[in-house]
């Protein structure tokens, strides 16, 4: 018998495996804005027990992807369940909201980029200004007149445009300003009890400065304590993301989530 047979998958063969499966799901992870408190929407992200029953992180599944040139496949899926179960949310007649979903460098590379994304909009019967797309500063810097064209398009469709992973550099930056963007990504561990923590919050100071002098909203993700919370209340961030609201949750919990803040509303 041909001992390959038996051998264990690598985890490049385990997720082409899951996508033919459909045995990855998604976490939603509550976004709250600061001026009124309630949850206006979710960032998504790739959850899948491994065959050992182990979850594995979204990283690693996504590195595997991209070994595998099936990145833009997965990406794709994320953002059709993303869609379809924010239509679900709406049409149980729950607040509506935007769902964040990561944008692949491989997908966003694509010149048919937009018309994939609205493609995948139609068939779950979603509109565009519920769905925000979060996009690596170096996926956008990479080619800037297709980002150009991109983003135009995606803005067309009233889809919301996120730049992630941000370094301040100065010409970068002003590169970035000329780009039809909506919110800027901040990385909550900028502000730490750390050895470091005077650097990362003099760059938060920068880049929160940049955002608010070109207009874009900024969500700080990976909140997770007070002091944290404090800092970019104090700067006057948007939205935040962190186990210091929420941790992920399933779509079901999700719902719970939802139907609670509507139920609120009305007291």
């Amino acid at each position: 018998m041909n001992a390959s047979l038996n051998a264990p998958m690598t985890l490049k063969e385990s997720v082409e495996q899951a996508i033919r499966d459909n045995t990855f799901r998604l976490r939603y992870q509550p976004q709250v804005n600061l001026t009124s408190g309630w949850i206006e929407g979710a960032v998504v992200s790739l959850y899948w027990p491994d065959p050992d029953g182990k979850p594995v992180a979204q990283s690693a599944l996504l590195s595997a992807a991209h070994d595998s040139e099936i990145v833009v496949e997965v990406g794709e899926w994320m953002l059709r369940q993303a869609c379809q179960q924010n239509y679900k949310w709406q049409q149980a007649g729950l607040p509506p909201i935007h769902v964040a979903v990561p944008m692949p460098a491989a997908l966003f590379r694509m010149q048919n980029v937009a018309q994939r994304v609205e493609a995948i909009l139609q068939q779950a019967q979603l509109h565009g200004c519920y769905l925000a797309l979060d996009i690596a500063e170096t996926a956008l810097l990479e080619n800037l007149a297709h980002a150009d064209a991109a983003l135009s398009a995606l803005h067309a469709l009233q889809v919301q445009s996120t730049v992630t992973d941000v370094r301040f550099r100065a010409q970068g930056d002003e590169h970035l300003a000329t780009l039809q963007l909506d919110r800027i990504k901040l990385d909550g561990a900028l502000v730490s009890p750390s050895a470091k923590a005077r650097t990362g919050e003099t760059l938060a100071r920068l880049l929160v400065a940049h955002a608010h002098s070109t207009g874009l909203k900024i969500t700080v993700h990976d909140v997770n304590s007070f002091e944290q919370f404090e800092f970019f209340r104090r700067h006057e961030c948007f939205e935040m993301i962190g186990n210091f609201y929420y941790r992920p949750v399933d779509s079901a919990v999700m719902s719970q989530l939802l139907n609670r803040e509507s139920k609120s509303s009305l007291l």
